[in-house]
């Protein structure tokens, strides 16, 4: 269960981006949270399928910007169910980028049909190397 939230975590984070919405060029879920840093701008993002259902297969893609050089080591994610902490993880992930330079993430993660009901929100972003969160996307959802 916490590999299904921390899946849809990495979907929606994994890809996270301190963004305004006029940038966006396809968005399909999901927005910007707010983030002190904004080194990642998201440009496109998609989860599919969209709203996840237990049982199923999710696969996200998020496509952004760097607005500086940053050189990933994580993804933190934060899930809330019905409003409350849920789980919170910070997944490694590596890579060092410059700015200006485009940065893709795609992951694919099976929903087990265990995982609880409810109003998921799952809100991500990229770590660098001094451990400062650098972008913050958010995806909500219910799962029934």
């Amino acid at each position: 269960m916490n590999k299904f939230l921390v899946a849809l975590a990495v979907i929606a984070l994994v890809n996270a981006g301190g963004v305004v919405e006029e940038q966006l060029t396809s968005l399909s879920v999901g927005q910007q949270c707010s983030n002190p840093i904004n080194a990642y701008a998201v440009t496109e993002f998609d989860v599919n399928p969209f709203p996840p259902t237990k049982g199923s297969t999710v696969t996200s893609k998020s496509v952004g910007t760097f607005s500086q050089a940053e050189t990933i080591t994580g993804i933190k994610i934060q899930v809330l169910l019905n409003g409350r902490n849920f789980y919170s993880e910070t997944i490694p992930e590596s890579g060092t980028y410059s700015a200006g330079q485009v940065g893709t993430f795609t992951y694919t993660q099976a929903v087990p049909s265990i995982a609880p009901k409810g109003a998921y929100t799952i809100q991500g972003g990229l770590v660098n190397s001094n451990k400062q969160q650098i972008s913050c996307w958010e995806v909500s959802f219910n799962l029934a």
